[in-house]
This record gives C-alpha cells, structure tokens and sequence, in this order.
C-alpha cells in the first residue's frame, strides 16, 4: 500500500536577446505532489497504519483480502472455542478494514505555480544588472514532511493525517505561500590601472510577500495548535519584508598566479526590523473547526465542553523580526 513521496514538475521558459547585452527571460514552473506516506488512525488514534492517504483501494487486493477475511471468519465459526482461529478472523478483518480505510482521508494536495520574469544586463561596460520577478502560489492541504503549524519534524509520522478530524479546514494558502518575491542585483566593476587592483561595488535589494496567518486552536486528543479553527490562511498574512544590501570588495594581483581579495558586506543596510513571524495560535481551549467558516465567525467559537474561550491575548503578535543591520568584514588570497 504504500510507496515513496512522487513529485511531478514542469518547467517552461524562454529567453531573448534584445541588444545593448540586455536579456529578457520569462519562465513558468509547476510542482504538484502526488502520493505521499503517513500514518493512519481509523479509531481516535488507538491504533495506526502506514498507508498512503487518499490513494483508492486496488480491486484486485481488496477482494483477496475479502477473500481471505470470509474464510478465516467461516473457520472461526465452526471451532467458537478456538482462540487461535478467533484471532485470525479478527487480523483478517482488521486488515481488509485498514487497506479500504485508507481512501477515507482527503488526498494530499500541494501545488506550486510560479511564473518568473527576468531583465538581465550582462557584464559589459564595467557594470552587469540582474532583475527578477516571481508571482507564485503554493496552495493545497499539505504543507511537507514539516509541519509548520506545531513546529513537528516527523517525516512519514506527522500528527497532520493522524486522525479524520486534524485534516479540517487545511486546504488554502501554505505556509511558505509568498505571491510576490523581487530580486534587483547591479554590480560594477573598476581597474585602477595605476597598482593593477580592481574595485567592486554591488548593491541587492529584495523584497518578499509575508506568510500566511493561521487561525490555530486545541484538540482534544493531540492539543495545541492541532485544530485549524478556520480554513488556512484565514488570519490575513505577515508584512512584505525588504531589504538593501551592499557590497565594497577590492582585488589585488600579487605576481601572476595570486590575488588577495578583501571585502566589506553590509547586509539590511536600512536596518529595517519588519515583523516576520507571528503568533498563530488564536485560543489555548479545546475546539471544534468552523468548517469553511471566516473571521466574523469566531465571536460564535465556543470550546468543546461548553467552558469559557480562553483566548490567547498574543494571537497576531510578533514572534520574530528581521535580522538587523550586520556588518561583514572578508579577505580571501587565492593560488
């Protein structure tokens, strides 16, 4: 039944050379998960199975193990006392219920659409430009082996597919669902003829859609932040990030084979100390999903045993910024 992770990709794109050394590029790429393996529970989480969730039963398979579970149940029948035949009717059973179970989970869903526009400059004139822009999506029900909602690192063994109940209101934005990303990279070269070196100067600047918000709750049986309350990315998303970077590097021959380089890199060099994480967990209380509910629904959130709705007061609230200002001195001598 189970098999390893497939992970179908396209890959599309063209560039053109408009003249002047300036290159116009534009690129489409589409990555779809297939199957994937997790562990099971068929019954609140007393017992679990390794199967791939949402793949439909082989007939063939299915009616051999019909098949074997009738026969085992006939034999138990005819000997009532017969521990040993009782519990292979029961393994028989057990094992058709388990191999049919396996369909009864949503199927994993991730896909990545991602269309790139790129205005390139090569290196002539002593200057060379690099420019990008990506708009892409990630969506589905999946995030990967990493579940980012309760920070679980268990490939194959995650709680996200453990029960029926955990896989509620997943599907929409993922995790690392950033629409826009904007890389802009000019670098300009200068001989100084007079000692035979050559000054550097570059200058990076980025910019990046935040993350999606989740809207997280308890579960009963496997407790904080398991319960997607409302359906992912329902909580809005975390600021754009930007950044500026620069770079002073000098390169200097020593005989022929030699050079020694030196550098300065100052990274954020606005010190920007936008927010780049947040506190997802909306309320510390054991609660049911508002299946495909919306934000306005939340007033009518109550907890599973009728108590009082014990909201988290930090929901939304920075957890982590972006790195500050940082000052970077190199050298390198190269033979």
């Amino acid at each position: 039944m189970t098999s390893a992770v497939a992970v179908d990709e396209v890959v599309a794109g063209a560039q053109f050379d408009v003249g002047a050394d300036i290159v116009l590029g534009a690129f489409y790429t589409y990555r779809q998960i297939g199957t994937i393996v997790e562990d099971l529970s068929v019954d609140g989480g007393s017992n679990y199975f390794i199967a791939n969730p949402g793949v439909e039963p082989d007939p063939a398979v299915a009616r051999q193990l019909e098949q074997a579970a009738q026969q085992a149940a006939e034999l138990a029948a005819r000997s009532p006392g017969n521990e040993a035949l009782q519990a292979a009717a029961t393994l028989a059973s057990d094992r058709l219920n388990v191999y049919k179970a396996a369909v009864l989970f949503p199927k994993p869903q991730r896909d990545y659409h991602a269309v790139t526009f790129t205005i390139n400059k090569r290196f002539s004139n002593r200057f060379s430009v690099i420019s990008s822009y990506t708009y892409a999506r990630l969506l589905g029900n999946y995030p990967g082996l990493f579940s980012p909602y309760v920070n679980q690192l268990d490939p194959n063994i995650s709680s996200q597919y453990d029960i029926i109940d955990l896989t509620a209101n997943r599907n929409g934005p993922l995790n690392n669902d950033r629409p826009h990303n904007v890389k802009l990279t000019g670098y300009y070269a200068q001989p100084l003829a007079r000692i035979g070196g050559t000054l550097t100067l570059s200058l990076t600047f980025t910019a990046i859609s935040g993350r999606p918000i989740q809207v997280l709750g308890a579960h009963i049986a496997y407790g904080g932040r398991q319960t997607l309350i409302l359906p992912s990315g329902s909580g809005g998303r975390t600021p754009m990030i930007t950044q500026l970077d620069l770079h002073v590097g000098y390169d200097q021959k020593l005989g022929k084979q030699a050079k020694l380089s030196v550098f300065v890199d100052v990274l954020n060099a606005l010190n920007q100390q936008q927010v780049s994480n947040v506190d997802d967990e909306y309320t510390f209380s054991i609660v049911d999903p508002i299946v495909g509910g919306r934000p306005a629904d939340l007033r009518y959130l109550r907890p599973s045993d009728g108590g009082q709705l014990i909201v988290n007061s930090n929901y939304g609230q920075p957890t982590a910024f972006q790195a500050p200002l940082l000052l970077r001195l190199g050298g390198r001598l190269s033979f």
